[in-house]
């Protein structure tokens, strides 16, 4: 089974791969791939053109499934920046535009060296919104594993604690991501740095009061080999645990090659999620540290409760199972944010609008 996202198809009512053109049910040309083919044949269209005065778009560096992303330079200050744009058949899609205006201002209240910023935003001629975001340069962890394999120990861990110090500042602003995977994870061309991993795409994450809908009639419903237990099974009462949860399975498919709930199929994959119990990494790695081994099942825990209880809970077990001598020491040993403890369940906002910028 490939790492592609679902969605729910119009004509059988069946969950599919998003990138597939017709129901293989039925046969009908699926909305979906329409709408991508007349999306794709407009990306070029804003190329070279000035947003907002001062932001000349260069050319397309990537897209996603609910926008464009272009290199841009400020002609103002004269730097580089990445403009992210809201696909235009999502214009009128309220939804999607709250999903997106979240994103910026998650990317722009919370300023952390691992997670992408937002600077600035606003409205393209046609009413489309737009972000000015941090470029960054590098490529997703998805594409360092395709290319690389396996990676080695003390780089798991180092992409691992990074990745987890961005979602402590997010958590701690009772905000979850919901969306932890390789692809949102950015790396450097070189892991040296405290801010050579970055924690990116927010579209999808919340404040603790509203949970993740598994489907939904059009829209995304994830990547399946990623999703928690609670999400798997449509829960409502969500909250930070499904980022430890994800966390563990990005450390596994690190030192692996594969995540570890993934099967030829969509329900198969969230039957393994909800029923299997993983073997251990060291088993497929003899170099695994068996302290390294109980971090991660513990994160895997179908059980919340049982799961870690904070990122840097988490990050805090992981430097102190670092006896070994295939472990990197950490270059900063302070944590960045003073949380360390945080209630199973936040308090809930009475809106989520009340929280999006204005």
């Amino acid at each position: 089974m490939s790492l592609q996202q679902f969605v729910r198809c119009t004509f059988c009512g069946m969950p599919h791969e998003a990138a597939l053109e017709r129901c293989p049910i039925t046969g009908d040309e699926l909305p979906a791939a329409r709408r991508l083919a007349e999306r794709r044949a407009r990306m070029t269209q804003l190329e070279g053109k000035l947003v907002d005065g001062k932001y000349r778009l260069h050319e397309l560096i990537g897209e996603g499934g609910m926008g464009l992303v272009y290199r841009a330079v400020n002609e103002l200050l004269e730097n580089e920046v990445a403009i992210k744009v809201l696909h235009d058949s999502l214009q009128e899609d309220s939804a999607a535009r709250r999903r997106f205006e979240r994103e910026g201002f998650v990317g722009g209240a919370l300023s952390h060296p691992n997670l992408v910023r937002t600077y600035d935003g606003g409205l393209l001629p046609d009413g489309r919104p737009f972000l000015v975001m941090e470029l960054l340069k590098g490529e997703a962890l998805t594409e360092r594993l395709e290319r690389e394999g396996p990676m080695t120990v003390p780089d798991t861990v180092f992409v691992a604690e990074h990745v987890l110090r961005g979602l402590a500042a997010t958590h701690d602003q009772a905000i979850v991501h919901r969306d932890v995977k390789p692809d949102n994870i950015f790396l450097r061309n070189q892991l040296a740095g405290i801010d050579s991993v970055k924690l990116i795409d927010f579209s999808v994450s919340k404040f603790v009061e509203e949970a993740t809908r598994v489907s939904v009639d059009g829209e995304v419903l994830g990547t399946a080999a990623y999703l928690s237990p609670e999400q798997a099974m449509g829960q409502r009462n969500l909250d930070h645990r499904v980022d430890i949860w994800a966390v563990g399975v990005v450390l596994y498919e690190m030192l692996t090659g594969e995540p570890p709930f993934l099967e030829d199929n969509l329900i198969d994959t969230v039957t393994a999620i909800l029923h299997r119990d993983p073997p251990a990494p060291s088993r497929y790695r003899p170099d695994v540290h068996p302290g390294l081994d109980a971090i991660i099942l513990r994160a895997l825990d179908k059980n919340r409760l049982e799961r870690w209880p904070t990122a840097l809970s988490m990050i805090e077990a992981l430097r102190d199972a670092g006896g070994s001598d295939t472990w990197r020491p950490m270059e900063d040993p302070d944590f960045t944010t003073a949380e360390r403890e945080m209630p199973p369940v936040l308090d809930e906002p009475e809106s989520l609008d009340d929280t999006l910028p204005r």
